[in-house]
């Protein structure tokens, strides 16, 4: 019996080549189109920074605040849009100075004859004050809504405010002449992380953010903006962050925007 060297080795179908190909056409129309859509949804990212105060509604002193991050700005006519964005974001607050006394070794009797706080001759304790800084850092995802008002040619001023939600990454707390710390830390001491001091801090936060801005022709937008959080900070108190900042915004192919493209359409 003949066995062809064809039905050992068959040759590939005609068939089989043509469907190997029309898949490769079909990958590369995906890709293309996969292509043509990030160039066209990076037409309206925008980055954005800022920098100014925060504090609580408390009475507090106020500390540096900071941001930056990405959003994509998304139109839903000439006049309304969203952003949403996500950013790191510093806020933060310093309480006031508090007169203390040195006293941790109040209930023990005798009082230590090594006791550097006590005065035996006026039986007496020192007195001090105590100061603490507290600094979060938090990745947040904003929402706001935009309403836009045409001044002239892509020009804007544009009114936003949308919630907020956050979540606390870092944690800092300097603190300088806690009386209840050992002598060696009294000077000043720093605790890190959302369980210091005590466990009363709370890592998420959430409120409303508000923004008054003006965009300029070349995509720079200039604003001032207010995030005002609804939840406590600590577990222990009512402080709420509060934050204003100036804001630095750009946004990429501004020439590409629905506003412009209806203003074109107009002059045309």
């Amino acid at each position: 019996m003949l066995i062809s060297c064809r039905s050992i080795f068959p040759l590939p179908r005609r068939g089989g080549v043509s469907e190997r190909r029309s898949r490769l056409r079909r990958g590369e129309a995906v890709f293309l189109l996969f292509l043509i859509t990030l160039s066209a949804a990076s037409q309206n990212i925008l980055f954005k920074i800022g920098g100014g105060i925060a504090s609580h509604y408390t009475d507090t002193h106020p500390v540096s605040s900071f941001m930056g991050g990405v959003a994509y700005e998304y139109e839903f006519s000439q006049k309304w849009g969203v952003s949403p964005g996500l950013y790191v974001q510093s806020k933060g607050w310093r309480d006031r100075d508090k007169a203390v006394t040195y006293d941790k070794f109040k209930e023990a009797y005798p009082v230590p004859a090594d006791d550097p706080d006590f005065n035996p001759e006026t039986e007496t304790y020192r007195t001090g004050f105590m100061s603490q800084k507290t600094a979060l850092t938090y990745l947040t995802l904003a929402l706001p809504f935009n309403y836009y008002i045409h001044t002239r040619s892509l020009n804007y001023v544009i009114l936003s405010a949308g919630p907020f939600a956050s979540y606390g990454i870092q944690a800092r707390c300097d603190i300088k002449g806690d009386p209840y710390a050992v002598e060696g830390e009294r000077i000043g001491r720093t605790e890190k992380g959302f369980d210091k001091p005590s466990g009363s801090l709370r890592r998420f936060d959430a409120g409303i953010q508000a923004q008054v801005a003006y965009q300029f022709s070349n995509g720079i937008t200039l604003g001032l903006q207010g995030d005002f959080s609804i939840p406590s900070t600590t577990k222990v108190g009512t402080g709420r962050n509060v934050a204003g900042l100036i804001t630095l915004s750009y946004n990429f192919h501004q020439a590409n925007s629905y506003r412009q493209r209806l203003i074109d359409e107009i002059w045309e």
